[in-house]
């Protein structure tokens, strides 16, 4: 008897976790937290590469780097209880800054003749 009604509640509270994690917020909330993750990898990404193709120079890709960071610790701090949607605005409004910022330094004619330069190699 006591092992059925384990079984009975333990089944209730499978299904109690099944039905909120397919719940719209908690698939909403996650969208919008890989959304911006995939943009900050993204970015990243493109920092990375402009260093290592020579379209970056050492100080701009520090700088870059340096602000990627900064939202990334702002990322972390709004994900605490959960980004609602002015936090996730806000933070793609800064991220769209920072993409404008990679693309203007990318093609700026400040080129360094120090193409296949490793990023693990930058020291800032």
């Amino acid at each position: 008897m006591i092992a059925t009604r384990n079984i009975a509640l333990a089944a209730i509270v499978a299904l109690g976790a099944a039905t909120s994690l397919s719940s719209p917020t908690f698939a909403a909330h996650n969208n919008n937290s890989s959304e911006v993750g995939g943009r900050m990898e993204n970015q990243r990404d493109r920092i990375e590469q402009g260093y290592e193709n020579g379209s970056l120079t050492r100080d701009e890709a520090c700088r870059l780097m340096s602000q990627e960071k900064d939202l990334h610790k702002q990322r972390q701090h709004m994900a605490k209880n959960g980004m609602n949607d002015n936090e996730r605005e806000r933070m793609n409004r800064e991220l769209n800054r920072e993409s404008e910022r990679i693309h203007a330094d990318r093609t700026n004619d400040r080129d360094t003749d120090h193409k296949g330069r490793n990023i693990k190699h930058l020291d800032c």
